[in-house]
């Protein structure tokens, strides 16, 4: 159960930074290099192929353009309308 959980926890943070790097016009490419990550594993990350390290998560908020702060607030949105039950 705790793998279902934490899986849309990164699900949630990921599409946040997702929409945050297309609302500030960044690139997967940009947002990787600035995050010291490849760009092959962030678009990875964007398709839900791969889960992230939370030190890579931090990263990746930095990079497309959103506090750590403002980004736990939106996930935090976004979970709460999950069924936690499923």
């Amino acid at each position: 159960m705790l793998n279902g959980k934490r899986e849309k926890l990164y699900k949630a943070y990921l599409e946040i930074i997702r929409d945050c790097r297309v609302m500030n016009n960044r690139s997967q490419a940009k947002v990787a290099r600035a995050a010291g990550l490849s760009g092959k594993y962030v678009n990875m990350l964007e398709l839900g192929r791969r889960s992230p390290a939370l030190e890579s998560l931090l990263a990746l908020c930095s990079a497309a353009g959103v506090g750590r702060a403002t980004a736990t607030q939106l996930v935090t949105e976004v979970l709460d309308s999950f069924d936690w039950e499923e």
